[in-house]
């Protein structure tokens, strides 16, 4: 189990996320592949945006899968920066064949 010190003073919080998504892509192109990592605190309130990461979907096409720890940035491109350092997330990207349902 990971933690994490979220604001100053606030207290470490369990990181805990495994999720899969699929999704279609008409055209790579400029395309990117862009996950938002937000936190939810204790009693309720709008989640805040703590960052993202952006892989171009061209990548991922090239070589059918990536991985690897990705920097967390904000939204104007600066790496979020936590007690411990930078702040990084392990993602795996996988392209595939889409799945048409009937």
């Amino acid at each position: 189990e990971t933690t994490a010190t979220l604001a100053a003073g606030a207290p470490d919080v369990p990181l805990k996320w495994h999720q899969s998504f699929m999704f279609q892509v008409e055209n790579g192109g400029e395309a990117l592949a862009t996950v938002v990592l937000l936190a939810q605190f204790p009693g309720g309130g709008e989640p805040i945006a703590v960052g993202h990461v952006a892989v171009p979907v061209a990548r991922v096409r090239e070589t059918s899968k990536e991985e690897g720890w990705y920097e967390v940035r904000t939204g104007e491109g600066t790496v979020v920066m936590g007690p411990g350092g930078k702040t990084s997330v392990l993602i795996r990207f996988r392209f595939g064949e889409a799945i048409v349902e009937e």
